[in-house]
């Protein structure tokens, strides 16, 4: 048997172990947490397009995703875009024209408005993605200016950037229609220009940096951060980089995505521990940060455990619950039904999300959505789920589509699966744990952690 220990402060405890196998055994005491035996196991049967279409009129249109542009003036390490994931398209020079950009904000906007009887509240999300988006400014602006002018209800903006190309007048744009950006920052420019790189090979972190501070300038507001990192990637050195810069709120910060993919093949076995190691001291950090007042002088510091490993022990309790034989298609798993959100490539394509590779189209922006397209997509994985009915944690599994797909094929990934039970038995351990120490730790690490984006919806209502 091989232990995994969790150090809470000076004691030592064996949270978890694993068998021959190295499939993780949860320990006794969690198991009634989580029994085989729940109230019913739910057909996994073909569901019809009609069935698909029922769903997606109730239930989708949450976010209209446009790829602006497969245009980057970065050629960072990891980027899905690049070599390392094989199956994914290449960097592109392709841009979204103004037509079709208008033109799919227009459908978006009326199907919103059209079910509008089966979610009256909801507003519309508009989320520009690339590439680089600004790469392809003119038309952005387009989109936001006419969205406001035809949209009934107030639409939110979002956008992910690597900050390089935000100017004055861009960041002032930001504020004057309520964008909320999002930032790509791996860190200090030690960790941070050591994979993002412009296309010419030049460190980026000074232009990306100087970029987020004319945003900050220009609202008066913190600004959100996506951090990756990778096996050689200094966590401590990135958890003091948002030490010194506060005005920085780390949103995420996760691995390189492990899917499809090549980009761990260059790691050594020791690096990939290191990592591992790393990982296991932050966590042990998060938790004297959360039980020790003394600990927890730094928002830098907090914000930055709490996105790394606060969130995860939190998953456990987030996805838990019943998934109810009434107007499921996916039963099982963290899939969306496609057409719960859209994506739009440049060439007009939708597609289910923008981390999906783009091999399994499911319609067009000139003709809507292809519910026969979504069945058949997700009757696929219908038929994969039927190994999930013994699994213990099926109901609050995070696997999604992204997982399953790899060049127009679906197909069943055991390793996956085993990590995805290491880690939901890892989380839900050290969450009761912590929780045996201080059961207060939950309330406040959502009041803390969520305060800036509490702020930032109260300046974008």
């Amino acid at each position: 048997m091989k232990p995994f220990q969790v150090e809470l402060n000076s004691e030592g405890r064996t949270c978890y172990t694993y068998d021959t196998e190295h499939c993780l055994i949860a320990p006794s005491r969690l198991l009634p947490l989580w029994p085989k035996g729940r109230r019913h196991v739910p057909s996994l049967d073909p569901v019809s397009a009609k069935t698909i279409e029922h769903h997606v009129r109730r239930q989708g249109f949450g976010e209209l995703i446009l790829e602006l542009t497969e245009v980057c003036n970065f050629r960072c390490r990891y980027c899905v875009y690049s070599t390392v994931y094989p199956n994914s398209r290449a960097h592109g020079i392709r841009q979204m024209s103004r037509e079709r950009a208008l033109a799919a904000t227009k459908w978006y906007i009326d199907s919103v408005q059209t079910f509008e009887e089966y979610n009256p509240r909801r507003r519309p999300i508009v989320t520009f993605y690339g590439g680089e988006p600004l790469a392809n400014w003119s038309v952005l602006r387009e989109c936001v200016n006419f969205a406001e002018e035809y949209s009934p209800r107030p639409c939110l903006f979002l956008l992910t950037t690597n900050g390089s190309l935000v100017t004055d007048r861009v960041a002032k744009f930001f504020v004057a229609h309520d964008m909320l950006p999002t930032f790509s920052i791996d860190g200090p420019a030690s960790e941070h220009d050591r994979n993002r790189r412009f296309s010419g090979g030049k460190p980026t972190h000074s232009r990306v940096m100087t970029g987020v501070q004319r945003y900050i300038q220009a609202s008066g507001c913190e600004a959100f951060v996506n951090t990756v990192y990778d096996p050689k990637t200094d966590l401590e050195a990135v958890m003091n980089f948002f030490i010194e810069h506060p005005e920085l709120v780390p949103f995420s910060v996760t691995p390189v995505n492990p899917f499809d993919t090549l980009y761990y093949e260059q790691f050594t076995a020791g690096e990939k521990e290191r990592l591992i190691t790393q990982h296991r001291e932050m966590l042990n950090l998060f938790i004297r940060v959360m039980t020790d007042p003394a600990d927890a002088s730094d928002l830098g510091q907090r914000r930055f455990l709490y996105a790394l490993v606060g969130r995860s022990l939190l998953q456990p309790f987030l996805k838990t619950h019943e998934r109810e034989e009434t107007d499921r298609i996916i039963q099982y798993t963290g899939n969306c039904v496609p057409g719960d959100k859209i994506y739009v490539a440049v060439d007009g394509r939708l597609h289910a999300c923008e981390r999906v590779e783009h091999s399994r189209p499911i319609g067009t922006v000139e003709d809507g959505l292809d519910f026969e397209s979504i069945a058949s997509l997700v009757n696929e994985l219908r038929a994969l789920m039927k190994g999930c009915t013994a699994c213990d944690i099926r109901n609050s599994c995070g696997s999604c589509l992204q997982t399953f797909l790899s060049g127009a094929v679906l197909r069943r990934n055991e390793g996956i699966c085993c990590d995805g039970v290491n880690d939901f038995y890892g989380a839900l351990t050290a969450s009761i744990e912590l929780a045996e120490i201080d059961p207060s730790w939950i309330e406040r690490y959502t009041s803390e952690y969520h305060s800036a984006i509490a702020r930032a919806a109260v300046r974008l209502q």
